[in-house]
């Protein structure tokens, strides 16, 4: 990448990594909290999956709104953005599963998304599959992003690193 074409495009890229990073964020740790608040209405909601029995389902219900919580504060503080959106792609594939799961056998529940507090707590329809399927590519394009680093310099723009190749010496400066 040239230095003119990076005056536009990695800025445009890691504005996109940030827009991806605190609205993904946003949204896990608003879900995560309505869960935390009422731990019962969550449980709940994983019972209506008929997934799991009652040893399971506490478990997830248990561990699940904390995940959100502390994947959500990590996107949005910037801390392990690559390990925290992983988290959130594999989180939100299971819900996909899960989710058209519950569909194809018609069971009539709220998604349990954020909580009973929802205030568009309705049945699973395909609507809401392909909300969360939507949820799924956006955490996808933020682990590539975070994987690639768009958000720094390249190389040879960069100030603490020599701009030719890391061979472990720095070269002897020409002789006149």
């Amino acid at each position: 990448m040239s230095k003119s074409s990076y005056s536009f495009r990695r800025p445009l890229f890691a504005g996109l990594l940030l827009g991806v990073r605190l609205g993904v964020g946003s949204l896990f740790l608003y879900s995560g909290i309505s869960k935390v608040r009422r731990p019962y209405d969550f449980l709940e909601n994983v019972y209506d999956y008929e997934l799991s029995g009652p040893g399971l389902g506490s478990v997830i219900a248990a561990f699940v709104p904390w995940f959100e919580l502390l994947l959500g504060l990590c996107l949005i503080a910037g801390l392990f953005v690559g390990a925290a959106m992983l988290g959130i792609v594999l989180l939100t594939a299971v819900f996909v599963v899960v989710q058209y799961h519950a569909l194809r056998n018609g069971l009539n529940i709220a998604c349990g998304c954020f909580g009973p507090s929802d205030p568009q707590t309705h049945p699973i329809d395909y609507r809401s599959l392909w909300r969360t399927v939507a949820v799924l590519g956006t955490a996808v394009i933020g682990y590539c992003a975070a994987v690639l680093e768009v958000d720094t310099p390249p190389r040879s723009l960069r100030t603490d690193v020599p701009a030719g190749p890391s061979l472990g010496f720095t070269p002897a400066p020409p002789t006149s």
